[in-house]
């Protein structure tokens, strides 16, 4: 009688941090659909990560959404900068 192998372990990748779906993205950012829409489509909102086979279930990465936000901030302080000299 053979003996069952054991499956090998999976080593799972590190996460690189928490995940939205869309409507959950959307609420981060605080756009609404045809805007959020647009800003992924024109690059200015990173791409999802489509999570599924056939990409219907999309994914952003919260670190992704938080790094645009620092950088709309930096954006606006730097305008408010120069307004103020």
């Amino acid at each position: 009688m053979k003996k069952r192998q054991q499956p090998k372990e999976r080593q799972q990748p590190a996460l690189p941090g928490p995940v939205l779906r869309r409507p959950e993205a959307m609420a981060f950012t605080g756009l609404r659909t045809t805007q959020f829409d647009d800003y992924v489509r024109d690059g200015i909102l990173p791409q999802p990560i489509k999570i599924t086979p056939g990409g219907r279930t999309c994914v952003w990465l919260r670190s992704e959404l938080e790094a645009y936000i620092a950088e709309r901030v930096k954006a606006r302080d730097a305008k408010q900068k120069v307004q103020a000299d």
